[in-house]
């Protein structure tokens, strides 16, 4: 049997590579063709280079004939630039595929080499059976004598004596041994021909990638990469076709993305934008008590929706979650309990467009113009924390309203323009170079050219407007609603220059294009505001309505942004709270806010939105030192907010709709005369904020 299976080991084939020597050589046939393609583009391109170089002679035409030449050249010239770094690249590539064929090569002598000690080694293993087998049976031939307890015959076994020559022959003789060890390396040699053969699998799948990598650089070759079409008319017509079918497969995919919309459904994307803002705030604060805390919460959740079904009617729509910290209910048990719940913050129809024709109306649940507060939490305001001026004032109410913008703005829409990105300045420079610090390299990528925009038309210079609410006050023998007493009014004017300078020329230390919006609104119950209609809401109807102003104006002066606000009641609340002190407030609040945009640019709309930037805001209050109520059976202060309020802080849209800030904050609390702690208290948070 042992014989047998040496004898069949010695006619297996063994993997042949005269193969891969041909496969090689066409290999090698396919490079050195693609390197003469290669050098006859260089020369080409050269000659191409000194035709168009400035000292050539130009050529006699006509004014537009010789401008139509320099044009079609700077085109030409344009083109031949982006050959020579298509010919760099196919310079990269034949670099690589020579690298790879000496690789190749380099393999094919490994395994050639181990073929030639595999067959050795078959040799001398066939001798060494053929000598075992021979020792072997002249061994089992030999006449066999008993030990010395065994009687000694004359070459017949005797009584009690047993000849074999199984394993015990085996373990007694060492050529037996010897012919084991033969058999487990031949089993240790057929191992290493399966590897063997699987190497050369791969090595033939590489070969055929090779040769399809030396069939597309020809291909480029073919059609003007290489020796031939590379005269300018062969460039043009090359570019041109090139151009016509990028348009040709933008068109389709548009045509493709507007039959899928158009086909399911009704047209939603038509007539609805959808956006909203998530953020969520970490920091460490302390109260006026000296109880500090490190707290993580979700400031921020809001999906908004816009419509616009016609061009004289919009919608809108901000939905919100709340998580019931500021607001708390009376429960069945007669407790006030904080409930996490979803608002539907503002919701209205809006009626005309001031862009186009003055008068207008709006209906529906909306921030009431009051102060500078939008009720957006991205564009109001630079700071994580609201100055008390939002925090004390703003109102949010069912109202309908009339206004009119005036003078109408010129109907010509701006030219497009295409604005510089803005580049963030510390986040994302340090984490890449954190990055590349520690070895890795991240995929080059090239971002696209800026792309061209056209800026939003300018919005007429005056706005009027007034409003009539639902109020939560009323007077002391007068319940519900009446449109007589619940109003706002509200007079904006806007004005704006870029100092009689093109947008281009402009930098910051210029301090343009500048902007100014100015504001003047009343409101005859500033104790609806979000803020007092909760903490005061059980005197609401001893307090009545209480009227209010506010002035703010908003500016811009380059990359420097202003903000300053009033906001304050013109008569005087009186009630009776819980610990039967008499109270006479008129609640007022001041800011100050400033903001500085890093890499800046003309064309930026607002500042902050973009980059990397800095805030600073100062606000002050009055009347807010707070009032005393029992609640779930225990006296509190509520109705309070600071008397002083500093904010620092700074963030940076690090990835496209994800900001990062960092924020310091210091609140002075009223004195003790005036219903506070006379203490302060600090806070530093960090916020992220997603905007889509």
């Amino acid at each position: 049997m042992l014989i047998l299976i040496l004898g069949m080991t010695m006619v297996m084939p063994v993997p042949a590579y005269a193969a891969d020597a041909d496969e090689l050589t066409r290999l090698m046939q396919a490079f050195e063709a693609l390197k003469a393609q290669n050098e006859a583009m260089a020369a080409r391109l050269s000659t191409l280079e000194s035709q168009q170089a400035p000292g050539a002679a130009p050529t006699p035409a006509t004014d537009s004939g010789q401008a139509d030449g320099t044009a079609a050249q700077e085109g030409l010239a344009r083109r031949v630039a982006e050959l020579e770094a298509a010919r760099a690249d196919q310079e990269q590539v034949m670099r690589a595929v020579t690298t790879e064929k000496t690789a190749l090569e380099q393999r094919v002598r490994e395994l050639e080499t181990a073929q030639a000690a595999q067959n050795e080694a078959f040799r001398a293993m066939v001798m060494d059976k053929e000598r075992l087998e021979h020792k072997l049976a002249t061994l089992e031939a030999k006449p066999t004598r008993s030990g010395p307890a065994g009687p000694v015959t004359d070459g017949k076994p005797g009584p009690g004596t047993r000849v074999t020559a199984g394993p015990g022959v085996a373990d007694r003789n060492p050529l037996a041994r010897r012919v084991a060890e033969l058999e487990d390396a031949k089993t240790r040699q057929d191992r290493t021909i399966g590897i063997l053969s699987k190497d050369k699998a791969v090595l033939e799948r590489r070969v055929v990638g090779l040769e399809s990598d030396a069939a597309v650089a020809a291909t480029l070759g073919s059609h003007g990469l290489g020796s031939h079409g590379l005269g300018s008319h062969g460039l043009e017509q090359r570019v041109s076709e090139l151009e016509s079918a990028r348009h040709a497969q933008e068109d389709a995919t548009r045509a493709i993305i507007r039959d899928a919309m158009t086909s399911v459904g009704s047209n939603i994307n038509d007539s609805v934008a959808l956006g909203g803002t998530l953020e969520i705030v970490t920091g460490w604060s302390e109260d006026f008590d000296g109880t500090s805390a490190s707290d993580v919460l979700l400031n921020t959740a809001e999906l908004d929706l816009e419509f616009s079904v016609n061009d004289w009617t919009r919608a809108g729509m901000v939905i919100e979650y709340d998580d019931g910290k500021d607001v708390s209910f009376v429960s069945t048990g007669g407790f006030e309990e904080s409930v996490d719940r979803i608002n539907l913050d503002t919701a209205f129809i809006t009626i005309g467009d001031p862009q186009r024709f003055p008068p207008y109306l709006t209906a529906g649940r909306i921030i009431l113009p009051f102060g500078i507060s939008t009720g957006n939490p991205v564009a109001d305001v630079l700071t994580i924390e609201d100055p008390l001026t939002i925090s004390g004032f703003e109102q949010r109410q069912v109202a309908i309203g009339i206004g009119a913008g005036f003078p109408t703005p010129s109907q010509t829409p701006p030219l497009p323009v295409t604005p510089p990105p803005v580049q963030p300045q510390v986040l994302k420079p340090g984490w890449d170079k954190l990055l590349s610090s520690t070895g890795f390299k991240a995929p080059t990528t090239y971002p696209p050219p800026p792309a061209a925009i056209v800026p939003p038309p300018e919005p007429p210079q005056f706005n009027l407007a007034l409003y009539t609410f639902n109020g939560d006050t009323f007077a002391r023998k007068q319940s519900g609603w009446h449109p007589d007493d619940h109003f706002n009014l509200t007079f904006g004017y806007r004005t704006g220059g870029h100092c009689g300078r093109p947008y281009d020329e402009l930098t910051a230390s210029d301090l343009c294009p500048w902007t100014l919006d100015l504001g003047i609104d009343y409101n005859s119950s500033i104790f609806d505001s979000r803020f007092m209609s909760q903490e005061y809401r059980k005197w609401l109807g001893d307090i009545g309505l209480v009227p209010g102003l506010a002035a703010s104006l908003r500016s811009t002066l380059g990359p420097v942004s202003l903000v300053g606000e009033w906001n304050g009641a013109v008569d005087t609340a009186t009630f009776t709270d819980d610990a039967q002190n008499q109270v006479s407030i008129s609640p007022a609040a001041w800011q100050v806010s400033l903001g500085y945009q890093l890499d800046w640019n003309p064309w930026m709309e607002a500042i902050g939105a973009q980059g990397t930037y800095l805030a600073m805001s100062y606000s002050e209050s009055r009347d807010f030192g707070g009032v005393q109520r029992d609640i779930n059976g225990e006296r509190s202060r509520v109705g309070f907010l600071p008397k002083r309020r500093l904010l620092i802080g700074a963030g940076e849209w690090f990835m496209d709709g994800i900001k990062l800030a960092i924020e310091y904050a210091r609140d002075w609390d009223y004195s003790k005369q005036e219903g506070g702690t006379g203490r302060s208290a600090d806070g530093l948070f960090t916020s992220l904020t997603y905007t889509w």
